[in-house]
């Protein structure tokens, strides 16, 4: 479509959401961010393939063998070997699984649960809202690592206890952010 004034078409301006997937595709910090979840996530899934020994098993005669960039190192134990002697790189490859349950149940409870407070509050006001600031503002004074320590300590520190209890304690901050938007 031409306007009378310019000989160029006029251009649809850009949704958000348009607008943000721009900004993001021309964020350097986007793209390492991107880059390490992605092979941090490809060494969860396929970390029975990569992993070259079993992270489990103990070879105490192979104790704290020095990583393959250090004097005395070899290829058999890339990043080395602990004090009891189970492959390291194994071991970190494993932890992605562990870590990824956890960061990411955490993260999808606690927001689940801070934003239906959050939109609560901002949503209906007045008590409910002022209710919701001081519930807030309790959760906020209490040490949240410190009391998850107690509570798995309490409970037991499976997998499931331990991303219920963080989830449940630090859904404050998603509160925060919902109420105000």
């Amino acid at each position: 479509m031409m306007t009378e004034h310019s000989e160029f078409p006029e251009i649809a301006p850009l949704s958000p959401r348009q607008e943000m997937v721009g900004r993001a595709l021309r964020h350097s910090g986007f793209h390492i961010g991107l880059f390490v979840m992605s092979v941090t996530l490809l060494c969860a899934l396929f970390s029975p393939l990569i992993a070259p020994h079993d992270p489990y098993v103990q070879d105490l005669a192979g104790k704290l063998q020095p990583p393959v960039w250090d004097a005395g190192g070899s290829w058999e134990h890339i990043f080395g070997t602990d004090t009891l002697g189970r492959d390291l790189l194994s071991r970190i490859v494993y932890g992605a699984r562990v870590t990824m349950v956890v960061g990411f149940g955490t993260a999808i409870l606690s927001g689940a649960i801070g934003s239906v407070i959050g939109i609560c509050g901002g949503y209906f006001g007045g008590r409910i809202d002022a209710f919701v600031v001081f519930l807030t503002n309790v959760k906020l004074a209490m040490p949240g690592v410190l009391l998850a320590l107690s509570l798995v300590s309490i409970f037991g520190g499976s997998l499931f206890t331990i991303t219920l209890i963080v989830g449940l304690l630090f859904w404050d901050r998603f509160a925060i952010v919902t109420r105000t938007a």
